[in-house]
């Protein structure tokens, strides 16, 4: 099992593509933000891991220092895919997830992510 925390809630990943001339390409606050879970996460991670292969089971917790309404399912796909090779294959190995949000103004923003095989 990998727990670790960001200290942010990830941007949703409808809102992180630009518009280009003929398509369309992460934004730059994305970018930034796929790399910063995925360094929180390789800094947690034991020596010697290697991502899981079987069913996963994957957890999040979102603390929110307001009540802004926020769509979790969207903030959910921006942190599935930044671990993609990292603790598991491929995010289409989740079979089942939960998510939690919960409003803080003492501990929030922040996100714990809980990735486990099933």
């Amino acid at each position: 099992m990998i727990i670790f925390t960001v200290p942010f809630i990830p941007i949703a990943k409808s809102n992180g593509y630009k518009r280009g001339k003929n398509s369309f390409y992460k934004s730059t606050d994305m970018k930034e933000q796929e790399d910063q879970i995925q360094e929180a996460c390789r800094a947690q991670l034991p020596l010697l891991f290697t991502p899981y292969k079987g069913s996963i089971k994957a957890t999040i917790h979102i603390i929110l220092p307001n009540k802004r309404r926020r769509d979790i399912d969207n903030i959910a796909k921006l942190v599935l895919d930044a671990l993609n090779n990292l603790t598991y294959l491929d995010d289409n190995q989740i079979t089942e997830l939960h998510m939690y949000k919960h409003t803080d103004k003492q501990i929030g923003p922040l996100t714990t992510i809980t990735i486990e095989e099933i």
